[in-house]
């Protein structure tokens, strides 16, 4: 039985707004229907359903959770989505339109703001699902995940092994750090357990009828049918290029010697530290850094899987970039040997030693100027937590500082590859998983995190790279045959897995800076070109415009989404951070605002009209709204006009940073837009360094 092929829909009552959710069983011949209207919040099987003009049914192709907005609480579902492709013997799917269904009566006004942002976000095609997969965890955690299973059924006595694998909910088997939707789903799965065993015993004491199937309905069964109507949720990236032919990406397939190969590259970012570029930097005192992104290429043929990961993330220290019209806003570091930061660094890696086992760190920073300090920093924590390790832990940890703007400048790509060769043994060392149904052939053993500024562009064209490079062992182990530089078929792959990096690293660069990557044209075709850097300068550009005046409203409906901050009423103004000391706590933004930590500087966006319709900014509003309808270009070569224009509003941009920063920077923070939801970074020793 696939929960893939039951229908699910809802049954909204605009009387007295209940809802229920009827789960059609179609080869189980079961249709299970739950009220989802009670509280505390719990799925509640019922035999029956008012009918009628006031009743409206929805078909739902998955169901999100229980989102608590201002309005009241509402059932978050997914009203369209569109199948992305097949691997694994699952589907994927991406979420193209949501609809927010009303849960009881509330006497607050609604927020349509706060579901304008919340739809603009969810319906922004960077949101994956699947019935059938995890998309949470990489392919070499679920097969540890399996294991732990099967050895715990294994030891659970006969009769007892029906409420444990099958019975787990997503909120034990998804990996935390990427299921985006746990605040939604978080206390529904067991509450809903709870009410369907209260039930079931119920009618099994009192011996009644039940029309709807539940009596017959096990415990396991019932977890079946939950896990088929509420589905944990991604955001990132994913293309499939299957070996059946429904290629997700531009239409190639990936075959050698007439042996077709399913390839697939997953992106997952973590919902910890989640946001937009200027209001999410560094690290929280939880030691989870902003930008984090675990990615996982996948190649699949004949029940042979090989999966080898990446990871990106920001620096894992306290810094931060405040948006204040300045083109490039300076970069603020704290001190990296105040305690809170050495134990927000240790935070951060043990956790990721847990994960992946050893790390090899590449920071793609430069080595002067403000990224200089900030690499500084990096490297100082990291020598201090690298003499704190154990005899035990040698060698889990090793750091590597790569300038890739000054190494490669000029072009010079190919000292990428050079790079590589001296660290071949590393990564020889940590190698890739590779395995059957029955076999783990290979496992990876660590993982290279990479980093730059914004961990997007630099970051993206170093890990497409690497990827290229093990993709030919992945290949290779998966066909058991080495495919030599001659073949005539690996031009077509080393295309299919540039423009599948490439589209990757535009997906992650405009959820976190709004507009494609950077340097997307080297990812392509491995050079840089004309083109290319026109289509450089109108993506830089537009980042301006949309960090400065757009973000804010995304940073806030993330936050809701993951529930990092509470709806209801805006906070106060506060001009300045609370000072605290090191050792007062957490400064983590994951919490409601009535339990706001002291120290977080809370910002209500709503500065007076007057003051943002100033003349200093009418005239910098019509140039920008102007230069936002030039995109990309695509396939022609920009003419010495066009250059000229660039170069135009590149030196505007630039004076007009330079005038506010001489005069008074804090009239650019007035007249960008800030989020009204959640705080500014405030950190525990707020003393930057010199």
């Amino acid at each position: 039985e696939k929960e893939g092929r039951m229908g699910v829909e809802v049954v909204w009552n605009a009387v007295d707004r209940n809802v229920v959710v009827v789960i059609n069983d179609v080869i189980g011949g079961k249709r299970v229907m739950l009220d989802l209207s009670s509280k505390p919040l719990q799925a509640i099987p019922v035999k029956t359903f008012d009918t009628g003009d006031h009743v409206t049914t929805y078909r739902s192709d998955a169901l999100l959770g229980i989102i608590t907005l201002t309005a009241g609480r509402f059932l978050l579902m997914v009203d369209e989505s569109t199948v992305v492709g097949r691997m694994l013997g699952g589907d994927v799917y991406v979420i193209n339109k949501v609809r927010f269904v009303p849960l009881g009566h509330s006497d607050a006004r609604p927020s349509f703001d706060e579901m304008l942002m919340l739809r603009s976000l969810l319906e922004s095609k960077s949101f994956y699902y699947s019935h059938d997969l995890d998309l949470t965890n990489s392919v070499q955690r679920q097969q540890k995940l399996a294991e732990q299973t099967h050895e715990r059924d294994s030891s659970e006595k006969d009769g007892e092994s029906d409420t444990s694998a099958q019975c787990r909910s997503p909120i034990q088997t998804c990996d935390d750090r990427f299921f985006w939707n746990k605040h939604l789903l978080e206390g529904l799965w067991d509450n809903s357990i709870r009410a369907f065993i209260s039930d079931t015993n119920n009618n099994n004491n009192n011996d009644t009828n039940n029309n709807n199937g539940i009596a017959e309905t096990t415990e396991s069964q019932m977890s079946r049918y939950l896990r088929a109507a509420f589905v944990p949720m991604v955001q990132g990236f994913v293309q499939i290029h299957s070996s059946d032919g429904s290629e997700s990406g531009d239409g190639d397939c990936c075959e050698v010697n007439g042996r077709k190969v399913t390839y697939a590259l997953i992106s997952r970012r973590s919902r910890h530290r989640a946001g937009t570029r200027y209001f999410r930097r560094g690290a929280d005192a939880e030691g989870y850094a902003a930008n984090y992104v675990e990615t996982e290429q996948i190649l699949e043929h004949a029940g042979v899987v090989s999966a080898f990961v990446q990871v990106r993330g920001s620096v894992p220290v306290f810094w931060k970039q405040e948006i204040d019209m300045a083109y490039n806003p300076r970069i603020v570091v704290f001190d990296p040997q105040d305690t809170a930061s050495k134990e927000t660094f240790k935070k951060h890696f043990d956790r990721d030693m847990a994960f992946y086992g050893k790390q090899m760190i590449v920071n793609l920073l430069k080595h002067n100027g403000s990224e200089g300090r900030l690499s500084t920093a990096y490297e100082s924590l990291f020598k201090g937590f690298d003499a704190d390790l154990s005899d035990s832990d040698d060698k889990r940890l090793v750091y590597h500082a790569f300038d890739l703007h000054k190494e490669c400048r000029t072009t010079r790509y190919d000292k990428l590859d050079n790079f590589f060769d001296s660290v071949d043994d590393v990564l020889k060392q940590f190698s890739f998983y590779t395995g059957n149904r029955n076999d783990v052939l290979t496992e990876q053993e660590g993982v290279v995190r990479t980093n730059c500024k914004d961990s997007l562009d630099r970051t993206n064209l170093f890990q497409s790279k690497l990827a290229s490079r093990i993709f030919w062992l992945q290949l290779a182990s998966v066909l058991q045959e080495e495919i030599d530089i001659g073949n005539p078929a690996r031009p077509g792959l080393e295309k299919i897995v540039r423009w599948t990096w490439a589209d990757n690293g535009d997906a992650i660069s405009i959820q976190y800076s709004g507009t494609g990557a950077v340097r997307g044209d080297v990812t392509r075709s491995g050079k840089a070109s004309l083109r290319g850097h026109f289509n450089d300068a109108i993506n830089s550009l537009n980042r301006y415009y949309i960090n400065n005046f757009m973000d804010a409203s995304k940073q806030d409906a993330i936050d809701l989404l993951t529930g990092h901050c509470s709806s209801p009423a805006p906070p106060s103004l506060t001009d300045a951070p609370s000072e605290r000391s090191a050792d007062s706590g957490s400064t983590s933004l994951a919490t409601s605002r009535s339990t706001q930590p002291k120290s977080v500087k809370v910002v209500h966006a709503g500065y007076p009209t007057q003051q943002r319709k100033s003349l200093l900014t009418f005239p910098i509003f019509i140039l920008l709204l102007i230069f936002r309808k030039i995109r990309p270009l695509t396939g022609t070569v920009p003419s010495l006009l066009q250059f000229v224009g660039i170069f135009f509003w590149l030196v505007c941009l630039r004076g007009i940073s330079l005038v506010w920063f001489i005069f008074d920077r804090q009239v650019g923070r007035r007249l960008v837009d800030l989020p009204n939801l959640v705080g500014l970074d405030s950190f525990p020793t707020p003393t930057p360094t010199p």
